[in-house]
């Protein structure tokens, strides 16, 4: 009897893609054909005092007024955040997992975003197949991640698809942020996000916001160390970095 070939979940999750019908770039940058790779610089906002409401925190309040400053635009979204990873305690049995990268917290995982606002995406499935830290403790000694990721909008049926290929839910979350856009449209166009996480209606870090300065593109890595490092030093007495 002839061996029945392994298959690839990868190779299956990326045939389903490219079979389906409904899905097309989203981000500015993104293509079907395409990967962008991004960086990331982490940081953490806190109201000085923990019983003071974020909105009526004047640290808060002048580092989002600092914000607008800097930027050309602000987008307010909200969606619910799904994290997969690789289902290391019941691999599917006809499945390649085989690679030592599968294991390691730089391996490939996906992100699913169920999006709520801003009001054109509303009801809209982003999946973002990232290579890279799953993590912000994954970042290298500069505090700098580095993803490579591809970015669609698809069906949200993708919920149910990435369990059968051997992926596991990690976190699902419910996330509002803020996107400060600075420099939209040239080399070094910067985003810098404040993210705020709930559990369905229950905010986890009441007073705390992540911070995440962000920059995409293929020069050489300095420069994204330079350009981070840039605005952390502008955030440094709003954000510990």
């Amino acid at each position: 009897m002839e061996k029945e070939s392994e298959v690839n979940s990868d190779d299956e999750l990326f045939s389903l893609l490219q079979s389906s019908g409904d899905h097309h770039s989203y981000f500015p940058g993104y293509d079907i054909n395409n990967i962008v790779t991004e960086y990331s610089k982490y940081g953490i906002f806190k109201v000085k005092d923990a019983n003071t409401e974020l909105g009526r925190s004047k640290l808060y309040l002048e580092f989002v007024c600092t914000l607008k400053h800097l930027s050309d635009a602000c987008t307010i979204h909200e969606y619910m955040r799904f994290l997969y990873d690789k289902d290391r305690t019941n691999m599917l049995k006809n499945v390649n997992f085989s690679r030592s990268d599968r294991f390691e917290d730089n391996a490939k995982h996906y992100e699913v975003l169920i999006h709520r606002r801003p009001y054109h995406l509303i009801g809209k499935c982003t999946l973002r197949e990232v290579d890279g830290p799953v993590s912000m403790g994954s970042a290298n000694s500069d505090n700098l991640s580095m993803r490579s990721v591809y970015s669609a909008v698809i069906s949200s049926g993708i919920l149910d698809v990435l369990p059968s290929l051997g992926y596991k839910m990690m976190k699902q979350h419910n996330v509002v942020s803020q996107v400060f856009h600075i420099n939209y449209g040239s080399h070094n166009y910067v985003q810098v996000s404040l993210y705020r996480y709930y559990d369905l209606e229950k905010e986890l870090f009441p007073g705390t916001l992540l911070t995440e300065i962000r920059c995409f593109g293929n020069s050489e890595i300095e420069f994204y160390k330079n350009l981070t490092n840039t605005f952390a030093k502008l955030l440094y007495k709003f954000v510990q970095f």
